[in-house]
């Protein structure tokens, strides 16, 4: 039996959270390893909102999408803002965390999805739970 190397970015994690200001949601992405573990490096990845499960499709829902200060960089957001996709890059700890607005509770109904970094999986898709109004800031 083949052991799987700890430290090599396998999967993303997503952590929806109510964020710190009203009608925001904070979604902490972690590059892990096979084992749950976080990959302590510095990565680059698209990330979208989709109305699906499986990531298919990109959503217009949700006003605006960033990343948090000091939480990650938005390499790309300019021309593709509208259509809610960006390429971002994480900290050295492998994470980013992307801040999300919609003000209206009817639009708070999304997935989170992002291409996986590295790895064997490389080039996968991985998408959150459903992004829904209990995760916003009323």
């Amino acid at each position: 039996m083949v052991k799987i190397p700890e430290g090599v970015a396998r999967y993303l994690t997503f952590s929806p959270a109510a964020g710190g200001a009203s009608n925001h949601s904070y979604v902490t992405i972690q590059v892990v390893d096979a084992y749950g573990n976080a990959v302590e490096e510095c990565f680059m990845f698209p990330v979208w909102l989709s109305d699906v499960a499986t990531g298919v499709g990109v959503s217009t829902k949700a006003d605006a999408m960033a990343a948090l200060s000091s939480n990650g960089v938005d390499i790309i957001t300019a021309a593709i803002t509208t259509i809610k996709c960006l390429f971002c890059q994480t900290l050295a700890t492998g994470k980013y965390v992307l801040d999300i607005t919609e003000a209206t509770a009817g639009d708070r109904d999304f997935y989170i999805a992002a291409l996986i970094p590295g790895g064997p999986n490389s080039g996968r898709i991985a998408v959150s739970r459903v992004v829904a109004t209990a995760d916003f800031t009323a």
